[in-house]
């Protein structure tokens, strides 16, 4: 009797050991190595993109996070999706898929020079999509920035110079490499496309040159 009870029970341990290991080598099956979703995308085969991510085959989080946005049709939700997806990426090669994205979503709005700068400084495009307004917590915003400094007296004296001519002007500060960097920043707009309708009043009436942050 008890033979037969430990047999019984040694068959139920390797039956659930079988199924564990179905399981785990079915999520493996199914889950996409991240290099292939990165060729994928660099090759834009987006249909089979758009099937992997609607079968929960794309598990790494941050590549996720960036299919989602590459199909999201909203453009500022998408940019929200971006810089989230970088600020928390690991893998160099989404960190360079993100930035190229965020390049074209620039050239596409007629920004050239911004994306041809995206795609040749990190620092600029760290200044882009990470900058933050350390003195305020309040909703995320939009504005055109008009410069940076690293001293911040230099960064009053734009904004005092700009205000005169063109309204709101803030002071954002953010920490690059440990070191701060003071930025100068036009309006405050809830919506991308305020701010890029005064970015082109500030080329055409101004002769001043920015590009759109998000803050």
């Amino acid at each position: 009797m008890k033979k037969s009870r430990l047999r019984f029970l040694s068959l139920i341990v390797t039956h659930l050991l079988n199924v564990s290991f179905l399981f785990f080598l079915s999520e493996c099956m199914l889950a996409a190595d991240v290099s292939v979703i990165a060729s994928l995308y660099q090759n834009q085969e987006f249909t089979t993109l758009k099937n992997y991510y609607d079968t929960n085959q794309i598990k790494e989080p941050g590549w996720r996070e960036f299919i989602e946005a590459v199909f999201e049709p909203d453009a500022e939700k998408a940019m929200v999706l971006f810089t989230k997806s970088y600020e928390e990426a690991k893998d160099k090669t989404l960190k360079l898929c993100i930035k190229e994205r965020v390049a074209s979503f620039y050239y596409a709005r007629g920004y050239y020079e911004t994306s041809e700068k995206i795609l040749k400084d990190d620092e600029y495009f760290r200044s882009i999509i990470t900058i933050k307004e350390e003195t305020e917590v309040s909703a995320e915003k939009f504005g055109v920035q008009v410069g940076a400094f690293s001293d911040y007296k230099n960064a009053t004296k734009s904004q005092k110079k700009l205000m005169k001519d063109i309204g709101e002007v803030s002071i954002l500060s953010k920490r690059i490499d440990g070191k701060n960097l003071y930025v100068v920043v036009v309006g405050k707009y809830t919506s991308r496309d305020d701010a890029e309708k005064k970015l082109k009043e500030l080329e055409n009436k101004n002769g001043i040159k920015g590009y759109i942050i998000q803050f």
